[in-house]
């Protein structure tokens, strides 16, 4: 039977102030690792899949690609505005034990995507597959803004707890 949350010991614990990284370089590194992430990804589906050799057939690379860059910028965008206003909201006054960081890196890579959907919505419903562009969406989002949080607060978490920024919960 699993243990209660109550009857735990208490562990190490950092107030998430103290261990996240500044909100303008997480979001523009965000911005940036997922951009690189969808110009890469314009060759593995076009490429790739059935799809995309149907769009290159009926289209010229050059016009099929500006608009997967254009698609793609508005997107990248979005996730970077996504955490940028999940970090205005939220001011970090929770205290968070080594293992719990986890968890806020997949929330913050969760609200992240979920900044890039609502910028790239109208452009992604004018495309022919709306399911496969959502899923993309979703997918370089989360797995690569959480490449890009998680590091980071884990290293920061580190680093508060040797610098004595921490306390017993």
């Amino acid at each position: 039977m699993a243990k209660r949350r109550d009857s735990r010991e208490p562990g190490t614990q950092v107030v998430a102030w103290e261990f996240r990284t500044p909100a303008r370089q997480t979001g523009f590194a965000i911005v940036g690792v997922t951009f690189l992430a969808w110009v890469a990804s314009f060759f593995l589906f076009t490429y790739g899949s059935d799809l995309g050799r149907q769009q290159l057939e009926a289209s010229s690379f050059l016009s099929l690609f500006f608009s997967w860059l254009f698609v793609a910028a508005l997107v990248c965008l979005g996730y970077g505005i996504g955490y940028a206003i999940l970090r205005s909201l939220s001011q970090g006054q929770r205290p968070y034990e080594e293992r719990e960081v986890l968890r806020l890196a997949l929330a913050e890579s969760l609200a992240s995507t979920c900044g890039g959907y609502a910028i790239g919505f109208v452009p992604m419903i004018l495309m022919e597959n709306l399911f496969a562009m959502l899923a993309w969406t979703f997918f370089l989002g989360l797995f690569f803004s959480f490449a890009v949080i998680m590091p980071r607060y884990s290293a920061g978490w580190k680093k508060a707890v040797e610098e004595g920024r921490h306390f017993a919960g």
